[in-house]
């Protein structure tokens, strides 16, 4: 039950994080099919790195130079209570 929680949510979870970032892109002057590209594939490298054996925290700490979108991107996520998407996601898998 706890894989199909896990593997099976995620990309549904994962999904409005492409979506956002293409948003992003289209607002940058993008065209959608090209932000929506570069979006999944960022989500993709991330992936890769993770699985590469390197920590999402350490990942999240190493990519941002002083200043950054990166700062600006992270500060605004957590001002944005993005965290308690944490809690919600622990208390599925519990379920």
């Amino acid at each position: 039950m706890l894989c199909i929680t896990l593997a099976g949510s995620g990309p549904g979870l994962c999904a409005p994080i492409v979506e956002a970032r293409a948003d992003g892109g289209v607002v940058m002057g993008f065209p959608r099919a090209e932000a929506q590209m570069m979006a999944a594939q960022i989500m993709q490298s991330a992936g890769r790195m993770v699985l590469a054996g390197q920590y999402p925290a350490i990942i999240r700490e190493q990519m941002p130079t002083p200043p950054s979108c990166t700062i600006y991107g992270l500060s605004w996520k957590t001002e944005r209570s993005a965290r308690p998407l944490r809690g919600q996601f622990r208390r599925l898998l519990i379920c």
